[in-house]
This record gives structure tokens, C-alpha cells and sequence, in this order.
């Protein structure tokens, strides 16, 4: 039946994701880092030190490719395998990945124990906004992508701890907060994230 072909596919592609993916990912993130493919691909990519969710989405033409052949075998994998793989579990992985890695790009601070703790063992299988600011902040450390795991096996974690944002009132005592920006598409098409300049 199709759910229980959907539920299969899914399952599949989750542990394609950790076992292919994000080994695949830390590989070629580092080659990435390379200075020859630093300057002619993933540079561009690095412009952004103070990053927003849409940096998430800001590739040089030809990185495009390589990320296309690192996250493939999420789904080519177990369709090779086993000759079946929904195609909503395929987009739904894209959608995912997508929030996923826009939210990695949020610069912000967000330290819960859970996620910080050398006892826990998130702080190895899924990564925070801060995790991935220092990787845009140090640029050879926090290569892996979803899954710091990778990082803490080779040696290139490095702790970053965001503050630019310490003295900001809290929450609740915030009288005004205003988010957008109006000024029509010629400030958009300024945005360092889309000026190829």
C-alpha cells in the first residue's frame, strides 16, 4: 500500500541521511575548504560572516553540483537498493533540509542544556545556530552539517559562543520589535546574499 511505501521510504531515508549524508557532507565540506575551491566555489558562500536563514541558500553555480551529489544518496541510496522510494518522502527530506539548514544560518544564541551539556548526546547528533556561526566565524572548524558528531571524531570542533546579542533587553521587557525591510527590490537586490559584486 502506499502509506506503508511512504513510512518504508522514510525510514530508509532517514538512515541514509546519518549514515551517508552527513559522513559525505563533512567530506566534501572540507574540500569545500580547500584554497583552490575556497576561492573559485565556496567562497562565495563564506561572504556572509554575520549569517541569516537565506545564507542557507547561497551557492556558487558550481558548489550546486557538488551538494547535489551529497545529498542525493538520502533517497537514491535506498531506491537503488530496494527499487522504491516514495516521492513525497523525497520532498519532504528537501523541504526539511532546507528548514533545517536555514535554521543553522539564524544567527542566534541558543545554549539549552540539552544541547550543550557534555553529558548529552544532542550536543553530538544535531547541531545549533552557534555551532554553525563559528564555523562562518573560525572558517577551518564545525564542518559537519546536521550532526556535530563528525567535528567531535576528527578533531575540528571548536566551541563558539555568540555575545554580540548579550545586552539585548529580554523578551518580556522588549517594548518594540520590528522585523522587514521596505525598501522595494532595489534593496533586496543589494542584500549581500544575492549581490554577486
Amino acid at each position: 500500500s502506499d502509506a506503508s511505501v511512504i513510512g518504508v521510504s522514510a525510514f530508509r531515508a532517514f538512515w541514509a541521511h546519518i549514515f551517508l549524508v552527513e559522513p559525505l557532507y563533512y567530506a566534501a565540506h572540507r574540500w569545500l575548504h580547500l584554497p583552490e575551491n575556497m576561492k573559485s566555489m565556496h567562497g562565495f558562500h563564506h561572504l556572509s560572516i554575520s549569517t541569516l536563514p537565506s545564507t542557507s541558500l547561497v551557492q556558487n553555480f558550481h558548489e550546486h553540483f557538488v551538494y547535489i551529489a551529497v545529498f542525493g544518496p538520502a533517497f537514491l541510496a535506498p531506491f537503488l537498493l530496494f527499487w522504491e522510494m516514495h516521492w513525497t518522502i523525497i520532498g519532504a527530506y528537501l523541504v526539511m533540509f532546507d528548514l533545517i539548514n536555514a535554521y543553522g544560518h539564524m544567527n542566534i544564541k541558543y545554549r539549552h542544556a540539552i544541547f550543550t551539556s557534555k553529558y548529552s548526546p544532542f550536543q553530538y547528533l544535531f547541531y545549533t545556530p552557534e555551532f554553525h556561526l563559528g564555523h562562518h566565524a573560525f572558517f577551518r572548524a564545525n564542518y559537519a552539517l546536521f550532526m556535530p558528531i563528525w567535528d567531535h571524531m576528527f578533531g575540528t570542533w571548536r566551541a563558539y559562543e555568540k555575545t554580540d546579542t548579550d545586552n539585548i533587553l529580554p523578551a518580556k521587557q522588549q517594548d518594540f520589535v520590528f522585523i522587514g525591510h521596505n525598501a522595494g527590490l532595489a534593496h533586496f537586490l543589494t542584500c549581500a546574499e544575492w549581490d554577486i559584486y
